[in-house]
């Protein structure tokens, strides 16, 4: 059950995935970009810490110890939020969530072959190229 509701949890951050950024990039020529990436961050943080108050099991203190590179993810966050706020109006969300979704595929490839954070290990192979090669056919393809 439990890989059930991640499954649909999945599903459900995938359609939000694609509705993100039409919205944050009208947001972003009503209020300013940068001040759309600000409220998108404000209310993903609210939302976080209203999920981790009642629901948390972790142990804060220990950001403390933690080296540098454990933060980045939050940069690669905003990266992602911005970018989209200004590739949208110029080519769309299909084609601009196409790129994402392609160098996302690319990377997360490199990232399981080389177990990278301690991912599982899962090296590249024949499949996983051709998967690649046809996403990246597949985004040149929704460019026309």
């Amino acid at each position: 059950m439990y890989r059930f509701g991640v499954f649909l949890f999945l599903l459900a951050a995938g359609i939000g995935a694609a509705i993100q950024p039409a919205v944050n990039a009208k947001l972003g020529q009503i209020i300013g970009k940068l001040e759309a990436g600000l409220v998108n961050g404000i209310v993903a943080l609210v939302v976080i810490i209203l999920l981790t108050v009642p629901f948390g099991d972790g142990n804060l203190v220990k950001i403390n110890s933690l080296p540098w590179y454990y933060f980045i993810g939050g940069f690669f966050g905003a990266m992602i939020v911005l970018s989209f706020i200004w590739a949208v109006p110029v080519y769309g969300v299909t084609f601009s969530i196409a790129l994402i979704i392609t160098a996302e595929l690319v990377t997360a490839v490199l990232v399981d072959h080389f177990g990278f954070m301690g991912a599982y290990k899962t090296p590249v192979n024949l499949h996983r190229i051709i998967g690649v090669v046809l996403l990246v056919v597949g985004t040149r393809l929704v460019l026309r």
